[in-house]
């Protein structure tokens, strides 16, 4: 779609963003700069830079905010609610392998039949 690599237009659009933050509109001496295939690009954040409205946060919420990172255990260990239930589901998937081995392990010798091309041993 785009003659620039993934990274080339993240850089281009992250610049553009930085300068209309800025306060200044710089859309058309990139749109000329780079041509024509991201000028499309460059006037949608434009025009979606003017619609949008700053909102500063209540201080209240800026003031408990920085208390509870401050507070914050860098050091919290994460320990599942059941520990002992992520063994359970892995015995229990070892056991369904293993019982759909032994089926079809038992369907192959009912019928005398080669083992299925998922059992047979490359080289074998």
């Amino acid at each position: 779609m785009f003659g620039y690599r993934r990274n080339e237009l993240v850089d281009l659009l992250t610049m553009h963003a930085d300068a209309l933050n800025a306060g200044q509109d710089q859309t058309e001496s990139l749109a000329l700069l780079y041509g024509d295939e991201v000028a499309p690009l460059l006037q949608l954040a434009r025009a979606v830079k003017q619609v949008l409205v700053p909102v500063s946060p209540p201080a209240g919420f800026t003031t408990q905010l920085h208390h509870d990172l401050m507070q914050y255990d860098r050091n919290v260990t994460i320990v599942a609610a059941h520990p002992n239930q992520r063994g359970w589901w892995v015995g229990a998937a070892t056991v369904g392998s293993l019982l759909s081995l032994a089926i079809l392990l038992l369907v192959r010798r009912h019928r005398g039949g080669p083992l299925p091309e998922l059992l047979e041993v490359p080289g074998g």
